[in-house]
């Protein structure tokens, strides 16, 4: 009898070893595709590159219009609206980014949540004094692997954060969209992050 409660033990905690490794879960997928914040940014960056544009050539206009003598009034107005333009589309290029980050954060905290209720079953299970234990262990080691699961899908949802951060940040650079020693501070805090995830 006791040989016989120990195989069925011993195969009900293969069995669920079996069910968790073979299920994958949405939290394993990994970090959402974020393709709308990346589509505004990269259309941030063209209209960004197309108002500095604008702006320059506005300027040489207006200096060579200058040099001729003539009334430059118009030109003067027509400059302070493109460099208007260009400050605002600097505007929405860091929104876009801003939303892009945070919609990654909001991500990161949903994942912190699920680490932190499976970690709060893992400690409800340890303690239950009601189940049998060969039950309990077959549990406990179900929720440590739920718990690792949600600990790498945490690490894959930061570490997506970082990279999309960094390659926003590096075609933002080549734009000229925003001030260069900002974008260095975040590329440096992302590859620390990166760097103490590994």
């Amino acid at each position: 009898m006791k040989t016989l409660k120990m195989k069925s033990a011993v195969l009900a905690t293969i069995f669920a070893g079996a069910v968790v490794i073979g299920s994958i879960t949405p939290a394993m997928a990994g970090a959402p595709v974020l393709t709308v914040e990346k589509t505004a940014i990269n259309k941030d960056l063209s209209h960004v590159s197309a108002t500095r544009e604008r702006v320059t050539t506005l300027k040489s206009q207006l200096k060579g219009d200058r040099k001729a003598g003539l009334n430059t009034v118009a030109l003067n107005k027509e400059l302070r609206k493109a460099k208007a333009d260009h400050t605002q589309a600097k505007a929405y290029l860091r929104a876009d980014k801003r939303d892009l980050v945070m919609d990654h954060q909001a991500y990161i905290k949903e994942k912190k949540a699920a680490l932190r209720e499976d970690r709060y079953a893992l400690a409800k299970t340890r303690f239950d004094v009601k189940r049998s234990p060969s039950q309990k262990s077959a549990d406990i080691m179900n929720k440590r692997m739920e718990i690792n699961d949600d600990k790498s899908a945490l690490i894959q949802a930061k570490t997506t954060r970082n990279n999309d951060l960094l390659a926003a940040n590096d075609k933002i650079e080549k734009a000229q969209g925003q001030n260069v020693a900002t974008l260095k501070i975040e590329n440096a805090g992302a590859k620390l992050q990166n760097l103490a995830m590994k």
